[in-house]
């Protein structure tokens, strides 16, 4: 059985709740007949969806990745947003080493610090003349469809290569500095307001907050010390093995 059919039904079904939002004031139909379809369940054995990344993986990827789509997957990597999100970055955004931004899922405010990490790997990446960030080989801002596809490309080839194992996902970055956090012992909150989950009191204004700036510094911190950690421990472990540093 393919274990990846049931999450294939649930994107179609998805598709056409859409679809059909669409054609409903238009009175091409009655009703919205997908959202009487019930989602397919994940079987028993399925691999996480966006499951954490080892640390050795994250330096594969990048080490094999084009200039562009490595600024773009350690853009993601290093402020824990959602991939959307992190490619829709404007470069207007960046005040004072902070990122002022929200997430487009759950309207919520974020002031993500640009650490050192993140600063380096932007230096290095080729100059752009779009108004984002982040930029396609093009030198235009990436369309989710094409950030997807040059990672599709080299997702297969890392594992056909087996070099890596099946499952990774950029969304899966998001997932793997949450982890991080929690395991350097972050709290909850801490993580929730990095990572600009769902809130029901602090909208887009809130992400123009001083203190939240200066709390996520310090979350960021964690997160710099987690890093290089893990990158301690991979060298101890492998020697001749070079660590490259998004």
């Amino acid at each position: 059985m393919d274990l990846s059919r049931w999450d294939k039904a649930n994107r179609v079904r998805n598709f056409l709740i859409q679809i059909f939002k669409f054609c409903i004031p238009k009175g091409l139909i009655s009703k919205n007949f997908a959202e009487d379809v019930i989602k397919k369940s994940r079987p028993k054995g399925t691999p996480e969806a966006y499951r954490t990344r080892t640390f050795e993986e994250i330096q594969i990827v990048l080490k094999a990745a084009s200039p562009q789509l490595r600024a773009a997957l350690t853009t993601i990597f290093c402020t824990g947003q959602d991939p959307s999100d992190a490619l829709e970055f404007l470069k207007d955004q960046s005040d004072d080493g902070i990122i002022w931004t929200g997430r487009n899922k759950t309207n919520v405010g974020a002031a993500i610090p640009i650490s050192s990490i993140l600063e380096n790997e932007l230096a290095i990446a080729p100059a752009h003349d779009a108004e984002t960030l982040l930029a396609s080989s093009k030198g235009t801002p990436w369309t989710y469809d094409g950030f997807a596809s040059a990672w599709q490309r080299l997702r297969l080839k890392l594992e056909k290569a087996g070099k890596v194992a099946p499952g990774l996902t950029p969304k899966g970055l998001r997932h793997t500095v949450a982890t991080w956090l929690r395991e350097a012992g972050q709290d909850e909150s801490e993580i929730s307001d990095l990572l600009a989950q769902d809130s029901k009191v602090m909208g887009l204004h809130y992400s123009k907050s001083a203190a939240l700036a200066r709390k996520h510094r310090k979350t960021m911190q964690v997160w710099g010390g987690e890093y290089e950690h893990r990158a301690e421990k991979a060298k101890l472990s492998n020697p001749q093995k070079k660590t490259v540093k998004p």
